[in-house]
């Protein structure tokens, strides 16, 4: 499991060596304000059944009891054993759902939330046994907005608005494929998905994905993609590109602080993508929040198997094979002013937002007409490869359902997966 969890358990053993059992168990925390009279918790215009158990107020934060907030948001929950630093193992109960992973301990001013230390206004407590926390924290990360309603002394959670997005669902038989059209790179816009994704991912028995980018995050992982990018045959960046090229890659470099020569040792379509991260970074625009990140939240906590279409190996492969011409235009087009660049990008986000099924086929297709060779290379060879595959999950014996979130690009347009499928007779229901 790639989660680091050392500072956070850190943080967890120096809160609870400071809480009393007195402390831990006290119906009435020190510095709670107590409430003159019930406060009620609508989830969506729905109330929270909390049985006997009642939110309280600390320091102006509302408090509830964590197991009725996880039923009522659809949050899973399941316990997990984290290391200590005196080599013993903490028991957690970690919660997820699509987009969240959340650990809240007792008596703790920290949570852990989507792989990030999270302070919390007031520490977690424990009343009667059960584990109050508060509502804002774990409702926001949730996916919602949160509104307090003074005249009826309720505390209003109300679902994010969220995009339409790409969804389809193939079945065969016993067997059934979600496709989720997928952008890597994205921003607090996606987020919360939207329900027919959480609809999916809670019915999946297996997760797939072109890669598992758990596996890049891992050291060899890390190691690997460094030496794939790196020129390897004694040659620099200034053999492999026009003397043109490499003076704008070093402005735009300059442009971020950094000399030059910076990348010298990186092939043309390293650069590329690394310039394109750079300056999207800037606008939040991150892998960080793709859609591929937030499917593989908690998918240890679930057991969820993940496969992949492809490989690392493979995709490093594909860009080693474009011809020099194709890697060089990869890089002018990152290389172009700025807002050029984050239009096409915004473009991309809000045909995905709005769900254009019409657009997202068009600009599919156009990239044939801006270059066919990385067309062929880069949509259609793969495309081929992972609707085969695809094919074989549904032409399986067993019962089983399978998410798969690939790129968006590759579903729609003359040659893209979904169109395969319906060509190859296999009923595609856009969901």
């Amino acid at each position: 499991m790639k989660k680091s969890f050392a500072a956070f358990v850190a943080a967890l053993i120096l809160a609870l060596a400071s809480a009393t059992p007195v402390q831990a168990q006290a119906a009435a925390p020190a510095g709670a304000a107590q409430a003159t009279s019930v406060i009620t918790i609508l989830v969506d215009g729905e109330p929270v059944d909390f049985g006997d158990a009642e939110p309280i107020v600390v320091k102006g934060n509302t408090l509830a009891p964590l197991a009725p907030l996880y039923n009522k948001l659809n949050i899973r929950t399941g316990e997990m054993d984290i290391p200590t630093e005196h080599g013993d193992a903490l028991t957690v109960t970690v919660g997820t759902k699509l987009g969240l992973y959340a650990i809240f301990v007792p008596d703790s001013p920290i949570a852990e939330i989507n792989d990030q230390s999270v302070e919390l206004p007031v520490p977690t407590r424990l009343v009667d046994g059960e584990l109050y926390v508060p509502v804002r924290v774990l409702a926001e990360a949730a996916g919602y907005n949160v509104h307090w309603d003074a005249a009826n002394r309720a505390v209003l959670l109300e679902r994010k608005p969220s995009g339409e997005g790409f969804i389809w669902e193939v079945k065969h038989d016993d067997v059934t494929v979600y496709l989720v059209g997928s952008i890597h790179l994205g921003d607090d816009r996606l987020y919360p998905l939207p329900l027919a994704f959480e609809t999916a991912y809670d019915e999946a028995d297996v997760l797939g994905f072109e890669v598992d980018l758990r596996k890049a995050l891992m050291p060899e992982g890390q190691a690997f993609m460094l030496q794939a990018m790196s020129l390897q045959d004694g040659t620099t960046l200034k053999d492999h590109v026009t003397e043109e090229t490499y003076r704008r890659i070093g402005e735009k470099l300059a442009e971020f602080g950094l000399p030059e020569n910076a990348f010298d040792t990186f092939k043309p379509w390293a650069v590329a993508q690394s310039i394109n991260s750079l300056v999207l970074s800037e606008t939040g625009v991150t892998a960080n929040t793709g859609i591929e990140m937030l499917f593989l939240m908690g998918t240890e906590a679930r057991n969820l198997p993940v496969i992949e279409l492809e490989s690392i190996e493979y995709q490093v492969d594909l860009f080693d094979r474009f011809p020099p011409d194709v890697q060089e235009n990869l890089l002018l087009d990152v290389l172009r002013d700025k807002e050029a660049l984050l239009a096409d990008m915004q473009e991309l986000l809000d045909i995905w937002l709005t769900g254009d099924d019409a657009k997202l086929a068009e600009m599919a297709d156009a990239q044939e007409l801006e270059d066919d060779e990385y067309y062929r290379l880069m949509l259609l060879e793969r495309n081929i490869n992972m609707t085969e595959k695809i094919k074989d999950y549904l032409e399986g014996d067993e019962p089983a359902t399978y998410l798969i979130v690939v790129g968006a690009l590759h579903m729609l347009g003359k040659d893209g997966i979904v169109t395969m499928l319906e060509e190859d007779g296999y009923p595609v229901v856009r969901k």
